[in-house]
């Protein structure tokens, strides 16, 4: 039984006015299901509630957009019932000019994506001298956010468990202004300088003689480029990892990948990268589970989000920081303002600030997920750009991009865009304004407003002192703004040019020798991850490749391969035929980072796990009720399935599966349906935890799975059974406590890759 429709975030703030006022707030809703309160509001929420438009009381008629009552909205005017239509009809045609132009042209790039609301909290401030941002330091508040997931590469109707980098947006509503982190879920990007993007996304894209294919990059421009582009090498490995194919949205990590500054309120500098963490680890679907979801259900990634909210068991992330001070930039053999790198924690540990946490729905899909714009150039005091070369481009286009798509500058002004604290602007005008301003539209002037801009005039000393220190302007800025002196508001870092010579530099297009450190972190990453995480980008990389027919790129691919280890090059060469170069190689790092893995946050937990429970003819519900409570107590999400539904499920919507067979009836239906045994086969094939249990429980798993798949042992006798992850008993019924212990060991534990045997299954 799948949770009901998602409620929204503005209803959720109305329903727990009403649950308040009975004293119900926080009990059981319909099914069973908690009541979708989330939180009772933020300050963008109640922010967004006066742009509701919804039907009041007695308001409930039809109009045109005009206000004019309406009383036919299902006829063109005619001349006669059966005569020509008339273009007078001024409803008629409104209402078809409103349809024509209903929609936007869609981002170019993360165009398929979905959102959420929720809070950020400071759990651990950073410190006024390390960053003056309140919104890294203030832990009295919760800052309301806007998280965007997306893929990258397909259109808005593509599916969302295609290989491919997600784009993992927050917007921060902070007390000091907008701040954006355009981020993705994986740390480096494909290149380095702005400039090549353009071309990455063309080659990325649909082909243009046939606009094919769609929402993947297995075709042939993206691998001609990428053979062309060693800077990407580390990149492809994360792409053609795990990572690429993320179980859900809540189980993703979530990435700066831009090198941005922290400014301390006493004027120093420091460079810094941001991430996140998700609270239940990291982790990722396999390949044929993704391929089969796509036609099962191509918005698993989004339903699964609002399900989790609507049940109340709210996702959540660490928000971290690494960060390196400016005497360190030039101490590795790789530059800290590339994006294709990153920087290892065992130097740089990631340093926990606060927890971000989803807990309301979208009112409006377009008026809000649609309309959120993200710009990487949105920061507030306390934060500041590096000379990062990707970031620098993407400040221009980010925001150069929403006059297109959301038709002029006043962008800023949709509801969703629009920040919580106090604006004054000396903008004006432009298409489709929201706001009356009043007042002067120049500055200086002698109303006395923008009062906080009025010390850069009686400063001129500092502005010009030679003999000022580097950050003494920001400093003295950010010490009037702590004393409560002015609100002084952002600053640009005074960054020294001449540390690193860059006063002396030619006007180049290029980046700094270190960029060219191509392959080094491509090796460290393949020695970082788990065997089956390598053997996943093997069989990803065959996979993409089989679709491009030209040898002379399967042959490049291959020498970039040799280049990041032998074993991954002989893999791509023996599928294809290929011999592998033997001219010498470029010496192959064995240095390892553990936190590039998959399973580097180790997190062993049940919470948000989705558990299918099937009930076949005859099953005893209490067969069925100990291992739903002791599931849904511990937060995951229990779904109980009569097999009479099993045409409209699969096994790869779930993380596990109970299958109770203690009688001879419901055993007769297990073994004549063909949809039950591909179940059980398809979960065991995708590593997932199985709980079978009773006498006839065993002779289904001996039919289904143990005769085919060697190595994976069922119980004899009355033991409890657990082989890598598969768990029967013939004596123990599903109240037994241990049994039930052992199948939330197998849970906790996520996939059993090291179950043997399951090449042999077919599913």
């Amino acid at each position: 039984m799948l949770p009901e429709p998602s409620m929204s975030a503005i209803d959720r703030v109305a329903e727990a006015a009403r649950s308040a006022a009975d004293g119900i707030v926080g009990q059981s809703g319909a099914n069973g299901q908690p009541k979708s309160n989330g939180r009772a509001t933020n300050a963008k929420l109640e922010q967004l509630k006066q742009f509701i438009d919804y039907p009041k009381e007695g308001e409930n008629i039809a109009t045109t957009e005009h206000g004019v009552p309406v009383a036919n909205n299902t006829a063109w005017l005619k001349g006669g019932a059966r005569g020509p239509m008339l273009l007078e009809d001024q409803v008629a045609r409104e209402k078809v000019h409103q349809f024509d132009h209903e929609r936007i042209p869609e981002r170019v790039v993360h165009a398929r994506g979905a959102a959420a609301h929720g809070t950020f909290k400071v759990t651990k401030p950073l410190g006024r001298n390390v960053t003056a941002a309140n919104v890294l330091n203030d832990t009295s508040k919760e800052t309301p956010v806007f998280l965007r997931f997306s893929t990258v590469q397909g259109p808005r109707g593509s599916a969302d468990t295609v290989r491919d980098v997600r784009g993992f947006a927050v917007k921060f509503y902070t007390d000091e202004g907008n701040w954006d982190i355009v981020g993705n879920d994986v740390p480096v990007f494909f290149v380095a300088d702005s400039h090549r993007f353009i071309d990455l996304i063309h080659a990325v894209k649909p082909e243009p003689q046939l606009e094919i294919p769609t929402g993947q990059s297995a075709h042939p421009s993206f691998w001609d480029w990428i053979s062309l582009s060693p800077e990407s090498a580390h990149m492809n490995m994360w792409q053609m990892s795990p990572y690429g194919i993320p179980r859900y949205y809540h189980t993703m990590r979530g990435h700066g990948v831009n090198t941005y500054r922290l400014v301390g309120e006493d004027g120093s500098s420091r460079y810094v990268k941001f991430h996140f963490f998700p609270e239940v680890g990291c982790q990722s679907l396999n390949w044929d589970e993704a391929l089969k979801i796509q036609g099962q259900n191509p918005d698993f990634h989004r339903t699964v989000l609002a399900e989790m909210i609507d049940a109340g068991k709210f996702p959540r992330w660490k928000f971290a920081v690494q960060i390196m001070e400016e005497d360190d930039e030039d101490t590795h053999s790789w530059d800290p303002l590339d994006s294709t790198k990153v920087w290892p924690a065992a130097k740089y540990p990631f340093i926990e600030v606060g927890e971000l946490e989803l807990n309301a729905n979208p009112t409006n899909y377009f008026a809000e997920t649609e309309n959120v714009a993200f710009c990487t150039s949105h920061i507030v005091p306390g934060i500041d750009f590096s000379d990062d070369p990707l970031l620098q481009g993407r400040n221009f286009s980010y925001s150069d991009t929403q006059l297109s798509r959301l038709g002029g500058p006043n962008w800023h002004q949709i509801p969703i865009n629009r920040p919580v604290c106090p604006m004054a602007t000396f903008n004006r005008d432009g298409a489709m304004p929201m706001k009356i301003p009043k007042g002067a539209n120049y500055f200086p002037n002698s109303e006395g407003n923008a009062t906080n801009l009025a010390p850069t005039f009686n400063k001129a000393d500092t502005l010009t002192n030679p003999e000022a220190l580097p950050g003494q302007i920001w400093h003295d800025s950010a010490k009037r703004l702590a004393s409560g002196e002015s609100r002084q508001g952002f600053s640009s870092y005074p960054e020294d040019l001449a540390r690193l010579n860059r006063l002396k530099a030619l006007k180049l297009r290029t980046n700094g020798p270190k960029f060219a450190n191509y392959f080094e972190q491509a090796q460290i990453f393949w020695n970082s991850v788990q065997d089956h995480e390598r053997a996943s980008i093997k069989e990803a990389a065959i996979f993409e490749l089989s679709k491009v027919p030209d040898e002379e790129v399967r042959k490049r691919i291959v020498h970039l391969y040799r280049h990041i280890n032998p074993d991954l090059a002989k893999a791509v060469a023996d599928e294809f035929r290929l011999n592998v170069p033997t001219d010498a190689a470029i010496p192959i790092s064995q240095e390892t980072y553990p936190e590039l893995s998959l399973h580097y946050e180790n997190v062993r937990t049940i919470r948000q796990k989705r558990i299918a429970i099937i009930k076949l003819d005859g099953t005893p519900e209490s067969e069925i009720e100990t291992i739903k409570k002791r599931f849904e107590s511990g937060d995951a999400l229990v779904f109980i399935i009569d097999h009479r539904g099993l045409d409209a499920m699969r096994s790869t919507l779930f993380d596990a599966t109970f299958l109770p067979l203690t009688n001879e009836e419901s055993y007769r239906v297990a073994r004549s349906h063909g949809r039950v045994k591909h179940w059980i086969r398809e979960s065991t094939g995708h590593l997932k935890p199985l709980l079978i249990n009773g006498s006839y429980g065993l002779s289904l798993v001996k039919q289904v799975i143990t005769n085919e798949a060697e190595g994976i042992k069922a119980a004899v006798g009355d033991d409890i059974v657990s082989s890598f992850g598969v768990i029967t008993s013939a004596a123990e019924a599903a109240s037994s406590q241990k049994l039930v212990d052992a199948f939330v060991e197998a849970v906790a534990h996520g996939r059993h890759y090291a179950r043997p045997g399951v090449a042999s299954l077919a599913f």
